[in-house]
């Protein structure tokens, strides 16, 4: 009995409803996959009575795709079971899709990942005209590819060239830029509209087919093999690599499969597909991104670190005390999401921001004592640009009390920002941590390292700029030239500048600075620009192995000194986190 899909037949038409009992999403769980076995079996044992064939959802969204607590858990000897296991699936998509009767999937909702391709199963898609709405495969963002026939028929229906933003970089879209690319034939304003449209559909197209199963389907742009595109293949992969520098296994791993793919039949082009998920999926990178970007993510989004027993909150008008750069950059991003903004009158203002010439160093305390009482101040650290940077710090004072800290919480989310909540101290939790890798590299010059070897390295690692290049912008101090130019590998260079964040990240926690590991990750990403590919700085020590890296620490500490010690403290609150 399939307990994840409802099936039923009215008047020639076969719904299938998504409907995972006890979960306010539907996801690819073993059970769905059973399920949808089963239920592709009745559609053809039921063959006779069905004209068409639609695809719909119970929940708010229409699909969300892989179970992604079940991929932390994979070892590398789990890449063959898994590639059968997306065989199977892909197999259904494909007995679905070749029916030899329309299928229609109606989308009311978000459908992403593997949402969105099982959508790409059927012949048609109709969605309801909602700009907040998404779709697309963003997988490649969590570490993953779309190897649920999402690259293979990205390609077939955009070609090489258009389909790369949504492949290798996860673009999303909503359902009028799908309309646009002819990926949703129609658009309406309710479900039973969709559905009105979808019955219209299947009655004009008897005997739909996939495009590529058309024996005249051509590849939109050309093959690889043509001129244009294999100019541009060419210089391709030097471009990805400049961009991810090897780190991110995923996006070349789309590359490839994309313009391998290109060259086949479609039913080879999947198989190669499942051979790259197979491999990229039980690999470290991918439990290190979807960690960070999916739940150290939403429990950020979801008020983790939010004092409990307030109701939410968003300012009717916030009061913005400063004419500069970074006041207008809170003035634009509260007017982005419906804010009113005042400056130099202040009435009715429920929020006062008072940006200062360096928010990263100076305590709250004086401001707290000199303004306004000491349990509603709090401190807001916006990076430059405020209107491009994802992450405010919100600094708490000794006296702040839990109501001050959930507003301001609120109010972060509310303007489209990711929140932290540090305390109070000398550089908060991302100035701290970036100091230590800023001091790094001037002590890695300090020892005679050339200067463009110390840059390199952290560029190599995936740092956005060196440590140098970053300390020339806050400091006027002359560089220290190289003498003898020691001979120094490039990758313990690399590693220096991780581990001594990861370790000073470490501290914090111990020390009450951060509250959570999801702030460490999430902060040290969007904080300081750690590499993205770790995981963020804790999952970082995490991927590591606890033993390899005290080890590891310890080594460094003895020949670059006390940064990289860990304490009897830093290392029972590394136990502590890593559970």
């Amino acid at each position: 009995m399939m307990q994840t899909i409802r099936c039923e037949i009215d008047d020639g038409i076969a719904t299938l409803t998504l409907d995972a009992p006890g979960s306010a999403v539907n996801t690819m769980t073993a059970q769905w996959q059973a399920d949808l076995a089963q239920a592709v079996a009745w559609l053809e044992a039921e063959k006779a009575r069905i004209r068409g064939v639609l695809l719909t959802s119970a929940k708010t969204t229409f699909f969300a795709g892989a179970q992604l607590t079940h991929l932390l858990t994979l070892k590398a000897e789990d890449a063959g079971p898994g590639f059968h296991e997306i065989e199977a699936m892909k197999k259904c998509f494909r007995r679905l899709e070749t029916l030899g009767r329309p299928v229609v999937a109606l989308l009311a909702g978000a459908a992403l990942g593997g949402g969105w391709e099982l959508a790409l199963a059927a012949h048609a898609r109709f969605a309801l005209d909602d700009r907040r709405i998404r779709f697309g495969t963003p997988e490649v963002t969590l570490g993953l590819i779309p190897g649920a026939t999402g690259i293979t028929k990205t390609v077939r229906l955009l070609g090489l060239t258009a389909a790369q933003p949504y492949l290798l970089e996860g673009k999303l879209f909503d359902p009028r830029e799908a309309l646009a690319l002819g990926l949703v034939q129609g658009l309406g304003e309710s479900v039973e509209n969709l559905r009105g449209q979808a019955l219209a559909w299947i009655a004009d197209h008897p005997d739909a087919i996939q495009p590529w199963d058309h024996k005249d389907h051509r590849l939109p742009g050309g093959t690889p093999d043509h001129p244009k595109i294999a100019a541009g293949l060419a210089v391709a992969p030097a471009m990805l690599y400049a961009k991810t520098r090897g780190l991110y296994p995923a996006a070349h791993a789309i590359l490839e499969t994309m313009v391998e793919g290109a060259r086949v039949d479609y039913d080879t082009a999947t198989r190669i597909e499942s051979r790259k998920l197979a491999k990229i999926m039980v690999g470290q990178n991918a439990k290190n991104m979807i960690s960070a970007f999916f739940f150290n993510l939403n429990a950020i989004k979801a008020g983790q670190s939010r004092p409990v027993g307030f109701p939410r909150w968003k300012p009717t008008k916030v009061g913005v005390r400063d004419a500069g750069p970074v006041g207008a950059g809170i003035t634009q991003v509260n007017a982005a999401c419906g804010i009113p903004s005042a400056g130099i009158d202040l009435e009715g203002c429920d929020l006062i921001i008072e940006p200062g010439a360096s928010t990263s160093t100076p305590s709250t305390g004086g401001l707290v004592r000199a303004r306004v009482a000491p349990d509603r101040s709090v401190g807001l650290h916006f990076f430059a640009p405020v209107r491009e940077a994802k992450l405010v710090e919100i600094v708490r004072g000794a006296q702040t009390d839990d109501e001050t800290v959930a507003r301001l919480y609120d109010y972060v989310l509310a303007i489209g920002k990711m929140p932290i909540v540090v305390k109070d101290s000398p550089g908060f939790f991302t100035s701290r941590v970036f100091a230590s890798f800023v001091a790094e590299g001037a002590a890695m010059l300090d020892e005679g390292i050339a200067a463009p070897l110390i840059e390199h390295a952290a560029l190599a690692v995936g740092m956005p700029a060196g440590p140098l290049a970053s300390l020339d912008k806050t400091s006027r101090a002359p560089a220290v030239p190289a003498v003898d130019r020691p001979r120094a590998d490039l990758a313990e260079l690399g590693r220096r500048f991780l581990y001594r964040q990861a370790i000073e990240t470490a501290r914090c926690l111990a020390e009450g600075v951060l509250a959570s590991v999801p702030e460490a990750n999430i902060g040290s990403i969007f904080g300081i620009g750690f590499p993205a590919w770790t995981g963020g700085a804790f999952q970082f020590i995490a991927s590591e192995g606890l033993e390899r890296f005290e080890a590891n620490a310890a080594v460094l500490a003895g020949r670059h000194g006390a940064g990289f010690a860990l304490s009897a403290a830093v290392r029972e609150g590394i136990r502590r986190h890593l559970g």
